[in-house]
């Protein structure tokens, strides 16, 4: 499994523009404010850094929600995939089978709040196990929760219908709308 970015101890960030995490005006310039002063008791960096108000300034989805788990066989689409939810400001965890996604679930299933993931994008045929096979394993599992896009080549109505009973909230077609996708998980991310 490889992890973008590599984990350095260091909080996520939002995603520019995020309202909760930009000192920006409406019109698109800085805030000449306090917080932007180069006084490095008061700057943002000296508040960002902190351990105690930097998890209160950050947006909620610093914690769990900005990590998505993305499972593809597909090495060079997993890749892109990977790169286009990273500039969206996920950190995401990847896994190339079946086993490796539910391994990845599982691994978090039982961990700290802030390190499971907001989000899963699977491709519904993965080698091994397939997604769907690794959502009704999971059952009621904490890691269900977790909410699923799927994606898939083969979108007929019986897999959207398994997809839905085994609780996806979106299932995309092959080839993808890297748009689509963004939303999708955006709104999976904040469900």
């Amino acid at each position: 499994m490889t992890r973008w970015p590599p984990d350095r101890g260091e909080m996520p960030q939002a995603p520019p523009g995020d309202s909760a995490n930009s000192r920006g005006t409406v019109d698109g310039t800085a805030d000449a404010g306090p917080m932007s002063s180069g006084d490095p008791m008061h700057g943002p960096q000296a508040l960002g850094d902190d351990p105690i108000y930097g998890a209160l300034v950050q947006p909620r989805a610093a914690a769990g929600r900005r990590r998505v788990l993305l499972a593809e066989d597909d090495h060079d689409l997993l890749q892109l995939l990977a790169r286009v939810l990273q500039r969206e400001g996920y950190e995401v965890v990847t896994a190339e089978d079946g086993v490796g996604l539910l391994a990845e679930l599982e691994a978090t299933t039982w961990a700290d709040p802030a390190r499971r993931f907001g989000a899963v994008v699977a491709d519904v045929n993965l080698p091994g196990l397939g997604a769907l096979e690794v959502l009704a394993g999971l059952g009621s599992a904490d890691a269900a929760a977790t909410p699923v896009v799927l994606v898939t080549a083969h979108a007929d109505e019986a897999v959207r219908a398994e997809a839905r009973r085994l609780g996806a909230v979106a299932v995309l077609e092959k080839p993808l709308a890297l748009d689509e996708l963004r939303r999708a998980v955006r709104q999976a991310v904040w469900r």
